[in-house]
């Protein structure tokens, strides 16, 4: 695993000024949090973003979804490990942790700021396990990007 790992990062880190190609202010990004969630917290001061296309391809090709999901490994950790491998390649983009309610009770999973069709920003929650982005209305309780 550990040298898929080297592999795809050697591959995404060619690709970082393509993927982190749009800057995003702090007021944007604080603009989003205030509006779609009860708490939020901003852990840096500089973000990137780029379209969907290029997001779904890195969704898919992170390989946590490879995992089991289990009650050791739930989604918690499955969305932790998305944000943690993104960070270490692309430390800007403008991607986070959330967690939602959901019928079921409490759901983690990932969002993220991106790049539309007509150049504005949008946003959408990210499945890791899954690896595929929802364009479900959440109610997040909690972001952190």
């Amino acid at each position: 695993m550990v040298k898929i790992l080297n592999y795809l990062k050697l591959f995404w880190l060619s690709m970082r000024k393509e993927i982190e190609s749009t800057p995003v202010s702090n007021y944007i990004i604080a603009k989003y949090l205030d509006k779609a969630s009860k708490y939020s917290e901003r852990l840096d001061n500089k973000y990137t973003t780029c379209d969907l296309e290029k997001l779904k391809v890195l969704v898919k090709l992170i390989p946590i979804r490879k995992q089991k999901y289990s009650t050791e490994h739930d989604c918690n950790k499955f969305a932790y490990e998305f944000y943690a491998l993104i960070k270490n390649i692309f430390p800007t983009l403008a991607i986070g942790i959330c967690h939602v309610k959901t019928k079921k009770g409490l759901h983690a999973m990932n969002w993220c700021i991106y790049k539309n069709k007509v150049g504005g920003l949008t946003f959408s929650y990210l499945e890791p396990q899954e690896g595929k982005i929802s364009y479900y209305n959440y109610s997040p309780y909690f972001m952190v990007i």
